[in-house]
């Protein structure tokens, strides 16, 4: 079997048990190189991907393989040659800025401050949020991470901030966004080599 037969074997096995998601980022970009000995070549775009893919999705790939081989194969990961790291020279202001543009509409409007359940597990967490929201980027509190258990109002507090800072600058371009979309973005910026694209679009963000 040729090495890029047992790779599309070893695709097709995992996107039987992976998300869409996790096939389109992670191994669509992925490219075999050769088949040997014992071991498949693999080609990923940089060192970003093989450290994700070895933490994350290494047994998935070695389960796919045993099952797509009927020797004991193993893989290899080399990183491809082309550059996609972020140049130093990019300008940290983005030509134009839109009202809002970016993910603004995810903010829930039901959540505030005077809303908020206010206990003492969670004052001063409501106290920071709010010298966040009275002061973007100038408070004490940049960043800012809330931490906690489960029903306590991180989320009200995290939207909270938003809907404040709207309030009294309606122009500001906040930004509401999940971690996994945020890598996702990155991830996909370094495919398509955009990655100037990508800064310059979360960097639009006057509070993120």
């Amino acid at each position: 079997m040729t090495h890029d037969k047992l790779w599309r074997a070893v695709y097709n096995e995992l996107a039987e048990t992976l998300p869409t998601h996790a096939i389109s980022t992670w191994f669509e970009p992925i490219s075999p190189i050769a088949l040997s000995g014992k071991e498949l070549v693999l080609e990923v775009p940089n060192q970003f991907f093989y450290e994700w893919i070895e933490s994350h999705y290494k047994q998935n790939l070695v389960k796919a393989l045993s099952k797509s081989s009927e020797h004991d194969v193993g893989f290899k990961f080399i990183v491809s040659a082309k550059k996609t790291d972020l140049p130093e020279n990019i300008d940290p202001q983005p030509t134009q800025k839109k009202q809002n543009s970016f993910l603004a509409p995810l903010l829930n409007n039901n959540y505030s401050f005077e809303k908020f359940i206010e206990g003492s597990n969670n004052q001063f967490a409501k106290n920071a949020a709010i010298s966040v929201a009275s002061d973007p980027g100038n408070s004490s509190f940049n960043p800012l991470i809330v931490y906690g258990g489960v029903g306590l109002g991180k989320t009200h507090l995290i939207h909270s901030i938003g809907n404040a800072i709207l309030k009294e600058s309606p122009q500001a371009n906040v930004v509401l966004v999940t971690s996994e979309k945020f890598t996702l973005d990155f991830v996909n910026s370094l495919r398509k080599n955009k990655t100037v694209e990508f800064a310059k679009q979360y960097r639009s963000a006057d509070v993120l």
